[in-house]
């Protein structure tokens, strides 16, 4: 496993020019809303949402509005991928294995919360299906649990974008000349600068950081 690891990694290093870009984003109403609909979650489906499954909804959403962080080079020509699929890097032992959740940008969150379950699970176990390693269009890579405030992350060829998420932590800032507090976390977009430009990939964040502030209204749809 670290054999292939190591060959995939330094094929993307090496190949693709990587340009990384960073942002803080407020995550307080997305927390409120995924505490308020845990309980109904995990009564009706019997599955419990994580942050990370309205982060998987929030990056499906956004590529399909900029499809060339949803693509890949072949040769001396970009192609879209037909679906939004997004990969989610999960920690196995001795190395690290991204399967992905098909067409995520048009599920709802019960289905992607039951998929990146499954996923995850059969993961750990050693029982994912070739197809499930092999379909990814863009990846996250979520150290959120551990003492990480932000990071770089490597391309997983042949895809163009990457995002790290750092672990979500308190913030002092000033409003109105008082003094408050607010839990914030820094999303990291590693991009192939073949595909995809500067300005293009600050857009892409920009609008990231959007949906996930107002999920009220991004995720309208549970």
């Amino acid at each position: 496993m670290r054999q292939v690891i190591g060959r995939r990694m330094c094929q993307s290093a090496f190949s693709a020019p990587h340009v990384y870009f960073f942002t803080e984003v407020e995550m307080d109403h997305l927390l409120s809303i995924r505490d308020a609909v845990v309980p109904e979650f995990e009564s009706k489906f019997t599955l419990r949402p994580s942050v990370n499954d309205f982060l998987i909804k929030a990056v499906a959403l956004n590529l399909v509005e900029f499809p060339l962080l949803n693509s890949f080079l072949s040769e001396d020509e970009i192609h879209v991928f037909d679906g939004v699929n997004i990969g989610l890097a999960v920690a196995v032992p001795d190395g690290l294995v991204v399967p992905a959740i098909a067409h995520a940008d048009e599920l709802g969150i019960a289905e992607i919360v039951r998929q990146r379950s499954d996923l995850v699970a059969r993961a750990r176990s050693g029982n994912l299906r070739m197809e499930e390693l092999e379909r990814g269009t863009f990846t996250i890579s979520s150290l959120a649990q551990y003492d990480v405030s932000y990071f770089t992350a490597i391309l997983n060829p042949p895809q163009s974008g990457i995002l790290s998420v750092g672990k979500t932590r308190e913030q002092i800032y000033l409003e109105d000349e008082k003094v408050k507090t607010r839990h914030v976390a820094t999303l990291g977009l590693s991009v192939d600068h073949r595909i995809v430009d500067g300005a293009l990939a600050a857009q892409f964040l920009q609008s990231l950081k959007g949906k996930i502030e107002r999920p009220s209204f991004t995720f309208l749809k549970i």
